[in-house]
């Protein structure tokens, strides 16, 4: 089954949707829904599930991105969102995926390969990027985030790195793995911001507060080192 494009959108007085599982693509939906506060069944939803330009323009203070969902895009334009979990086993995320929103930290799980098309952009609040091991792209992703101090990137092979990052403070630190600091200088891209890069002994895995799995990585917040 899967949701009609469009559904449950500019729904002005809706604040709460509840999904009862069996659905396969959510289409772009819950659009310009100024009261909406909270979305629930995620879980529920069937495997391979694909968010696509979902949830922007709403009231939603926090979402919890769950495994089941393998590509997730949307949650734009929510001014009150500020917090954002991304279990692992998310694989893409993209769509201008949370911009223009309150977040101030967000953690990419090692599931994820692809960070794309305006993710995470024009963020003000946004400090703290952790990226784990599993990325291997980030394109027009992070721009117009002036409040960036500190990026964590855990991947061995630099990410091929496009049209990103660029608004970041050249005061900015950004931590990648001490065995590959000579790669990252030189790799395309990542040459740009060649004095800004600090050699890091990052650990094997790390599990958050909920109880996540993110692979190679570093404290956000919370974390429980494994």
């Amino acid at each position: 089954h899967a949701v009609v494009e469009g559904a449950i959108s500019n729904c002005r007085n809706i604040r709460k949707i509840s999904f009862q599982g069996e659905l396969e693509y959510l289409g772009a939906i819950g659009h310009n829904c100024p009261n909406l506060e909270e979305v629930e069944g995620l879980e529920l939803i069937g495997e391979n599930s694909i968010f696509d330009a979902s949830f922007s323009s709403t009231n939603l203070k926090s979402i919890r991105i769950p495994s089941n969902i393998i590509s997730v895009g949307g949650f734009w334009d929510n001014k009150n969102l500020s917090k954002v979990i991304i279990d692992e086993g998310v694989r893409v995320i993209n769509g201008r995926f949370a911009s223009g929103t309150a977040v101030t930290s967000i953690s990419i799980p090692s599931s994820v390969t692809s960070i794309a098309d305006g993710v995470l952009c024009d963020c003000n609040q946004l400090s703290c990027i952790t990226i784990s091991s599993g990325v291997t792209s980030i394109s027009s992703s992070f721009n117009n985030d002036s409040s960036i101090e500190t990026v964590y990137v855990g991947a061995i092979v630099p990410p091929a790195l496009s049209d990103s990052f660029d608004s970041i403070s050249r005061d900015a630190v950004i931590y990648v793995p001490e065995s590959s600091l000579q790669d990252y200088k030189s790799a395309s891209g990542w040459s740009d911001f060649s004095d800004m890069l600090v050699p890091y002994d990052f650990p094997l895995n790390y599990i958050d507060e909920y109880g996540v799995d993110h692979g190679h990585g570093v404290k956000i917040g919370e974390t429980v080192w494994a």
